[in-house]
């Protein structure tokens, strides 16, 4: 059943969002990165639960500013998909410079290999990590872009009816 928060005439553009998405992934990533390495800690999948959540709230925000309104359904499950594409790409290219910074350029290919004999030695335990951490990022994406453009759209409407002059009679 289509509502009227479902259906709308003029599908948004949401590249901006996922551009904004982008570069707020890699700039958080970068500066959770370099905190860590600062105090010497190591992250948990909290520390990676809450890069994605501030990518998508800045996202999100980007969108309600523009149209002033929340994602639809559609826009955002689009929205999740494509963000969703490019955290794997960004992981990827992440996970490549620290291994050519770490292990150095030389002996990148002695390490690529040991990875892929780790890899096909574990490919179930390998497969299965890695279908319930998509799932979950997926998951993480789509609920917390729908919940945060939510909010950022009542929260929008209350600044602007707070700032709505009436006039008295």
């Amino acid at each position: 059943m289509m509502t009227g928060w479902d259906s709308i005439e003029d599908p948004a553009d949401l590249w901006p969002a996922v551009v904004q998405y982008t570069l707020y992934y890699v700039g958080c990533s970068a500066l959770a990165g370099a905190v860590l390495y600062v105090l010497d800690a190591s992250a948990n999948s909290g520390m990676s639960a809450s890069v994605l959540i501030a990518a998508t709230y800045a996202a999100a925000h980007k969108f309600v500013t523009k149209y002033h309104r929340p994602f639809n359904r559609g826009e955002q499950l689009r929205f999740a998909g494509v963000a969703f594409l490019a955290t794997l790409l960004i992981s990827a290219l992440m996970f490549l410079g620290v291994g050519l910074v770490i292990v150095g350029p030389a002996d990148l290919p002695q390490a690529a290999t040991e990875l892929v004999a780790l890899a096909t030695a574990n490919a179930k335990v390998f497969a299965i990590a890695l279908v319930i951490a998509s799932l979950i990022s997926f998951g993480l994406l789509y609920f917390s872009s729908g919940w945060s453009s939510r909010f950022l759209s009542k929260r929008l409407a209350n600044r602007s009816q707070a700032t709505r002059i009436e006039p008295r009679f």
